[in-house]
């Protein structure tokens, strides 16, 4: 089943999360741009890029839509308790309520709800209007607007820890649960060159905000924490109809090139059929010489098994279960084969040959005398005929005993 919905197709790729700060007259910017491919979604750059929006346009390119989050002087935060804005929906409603002396209609207001409350921020309309021209000369387009660094809600979930505070921006955040809970003014501490660890990227401090403007809009398009302009709305809207006729134009030509190469397909099943037949009847042939080659080769790896005694019935799990539970706790068995490979005569007769019947043992012990009882113990089992090359030396550097022996087993047992 395809999971189609035309909100997947308006929604961009690419984005790039800017980081405004006001100073007065002078602007300050950040930026990280967020790719989304699949279910992956990676930084494709970030950087601290100056004063102006010449240079924050050099430094994110074009057709990069924008996701802004503006912070500094000029911006009024101020937190509202959950239970007095319970039972109001309208933003206007809470402006007033939280700022009852200033009037509305100069000022774009954003509501950041928590689970344990809000944070209302304002920012004058003709300062926000007034970036948002500069940037629409540059030919940036704007998909969203928040105030404050609330958009690193969107991270926390991925941050790993479920219980943590950080300072950011000039405010405290409380997480818990993997969500803010609560965010007041306080004073920032850290450096901004220090890390942090966002799913499997590691970020720098001042890249958690746009990053996580950006995120919004790839993955929530949430409205809570963002501004509605209609400059934004216009913008946003036209940039959609946009990515609609260019995604309806590459259907059409994906739907006609996929009629022509079924075309293609099929003449060619057909212009084929006939090369198949006579190619069915050169693989049966060769089929059946491979066949007859198999055979001989079968032929010849059953006369080496027979001659080594491989096609015959084996203990060697019991053989050496049997050897294992003997071993005195001074004896360390470091090598035990079964059937071992007969080096001297495989380099005379220049083939593989296996010394069938033979169990070969090599271990350390620095006892002797312990290793003497323990073989005369093995020589007595029914199913060993006899023991036999016993090597026993002694290496004085490493101060350990080595040893080797054969066990010759009894063919009828």
């Amino acid at each position: 089943m395809f999971n189609f919905s035309l909100s997947s197709i308006l929604k961009p790729s690419t984005i790039a999360g800017v980081n405004i700060t006001i100073d007065g007259e002078r602007m300050s910017f950040s930026f990280c741009v967020l790719k989304r491919q699949k279910d992956i979604i990676k930084v494709i750059k970030a950087a601290e890029s100056g004063e102006t929006f010449e240079e924050l346009k050099q430094s994110i390119g074009n057709d990069i839509p924008l996701a802004l989050s503006i912070q500094g002087k000029g911006i009024l935060h101020k937190p509202v308790p959950k239970e007095k804005v319970i039972d109001k929906t309208n933003i206007g409603e809470i402006v007033k309520l939280t700022f009852p002396a200033i009037k509305t209609e100069e000022f774009y207001a954003q509501v950041y709800s928590f689970s344990t409350g809000s944070i209302v921020s304002l920012l004058r309309k003709d300062l926000l209007e007034r970036i948002l021209k500069e940037l629409q000369d540059n030919g940036m387009q704007v998909y969203s607007v928040s105030l404050g660094p609330f958009s690193v809600n969107n991270l926390v979930p991925f941050l790993g820890q479920k219980v943590f505070n950080f300072h950011l921006s000039n405010f405290y955040f409380e997480v818990a649960d993997r969500e803010v809970r609560n965010s007041y003014l306080g004073t920032a501490s850290g450096e901004f060159n220090e890390t942090i660890r966002v799913g499997s990227e590691m970020l720098k401090i001042w890249q958690l905000v746009p990053y996580g403007a950006a995120l919004n809009e790839l993955l929530f398009a949430s409205s809570n924490g963002t501004i509605l302009s209609e400059i934004i709305q216009g913008e946003k809207s036209n940039s959609q109809q946009q990515q609609l006729l260019k995604t309806g134009s590459l259907g059409i030509l994906l739907f006609f090139f996929c009629a022509l190469l079924v075309n293609f397909l099929i003449y060619n099943h057909l212009n084929s059929e006939n090369g198949i037949l006579a190619q069915q009847v050169q693989k049966t042939e060769d089929l059946l010489k491979e066949k007859r080659d198999l055979e001989v080769e079968q032929e010849k790896n059953k006369k080496f098994f027979l001659h080594n005694g491989w096609l015959q019935g084996t203990k060697n799990s019991f053989y050496s279960d049997k050897l294992a539970a003997t071993v005195p706790l001074q004896v360390y068995l470091t090598e035990l084969n079964v059937s071992p490979v007969d080096d001297t005569e495989s380099r005379v007769q220049k083939r593989l040959v296996i010394k069938s019947g033979i169990i070969q043992v090599k271990g350390t012990c620095n006892n002797s005398l312990i290793l003497n009882e323990w073989i005369k113990r093995v020589s007595k089992y029914e199913w060993v005929l006899k023991v036999q090359d016993q090597v026993f030396t002694y290496d004085y550097k490493n101060k350990v005993g080595k040893f080797e022996f054969f066990i010759q087993l009894k063919q009828d047992v």
